[in-house]
């Protein structure tokens, strides 16, 4: 039997479509695969890399750098302090031949209780159980003053008897000798 087509243009375009979708599905089909393809392959990449180890290093490295960072400041600012003690030192008095005169003849009776120094002038508290004790050690700055001249003044500010201790107590002022 021969079949008729009476709407031979209609079952082109039913042709056309079909062979439309079938291409259609087959490139769906192709990128579904190349997507799963792709997924597979950066989800082994993913597990197999070392980005982990690679993370906790990197933190590590971190936080060692930030205590040495602290370390490296600490570092600076004593180099930095120790450029500019050498500076005050040259400038600062040398006071080792002032103590090493009051103390060379200091009796064994007679105790140091404060020293200070500053440009002008040093300042001395002693005590002793004794007042020929400190009056030995008064003759000495009194000979230091009239001989040496390093000091051109000397007078006592304070002596003081303490009754609890039985303790004298001499405060000194030295002035420097002016040149």
């Amino acid at each position: 039997m021969n079949e008729i087509n009476l709407l031979p243009h209609i079952r082109e375009s039913l042709v056309k479509s079909q062979r439309t979708v079938r291409i259609i599905r087959l490139i769906s089909g192709v990128f579904l695969f190349l997507t799963a393809v792709s997924s597979l392959g950066l989800f082994f990449l993913n597990l197999s890399s070392p980005l982990s180890s690679l993370k906790q290093e990197e933190n590590k490295l971190l936080s060692e750098l930030s205590s040495r960072k602290e370390k490296m400041e600490n570092m600076l600012v004593v180099k930095e302090r120790l450029k500019h003690i050498s500076g005050i030192l040259a400038k600062r008095k040398n006071y080792e031949m002032e103590i090493e005169l009051i103390t060379s003849q200091l009796p064994s009776q007679v105790s140091v209780d404060s020293f200070s120094a500053n440009q002008n002038a040093i300042t001395i508290t002693t005590s002793s159980d004794s007042l020929s004790s400190l009056n030995k050690f008064t003759d000495h700055l009194t000979d230091i003053t009239l001989n040496k001249k390093v000091f051109g003044k000397v007078s006592f500010d304070n002596l003081v008897f303490d009754g609890t201790s039985s303790k004298y107590s001499l405060s000194i002022k030295a002035d420097y000798y002016e040149k």
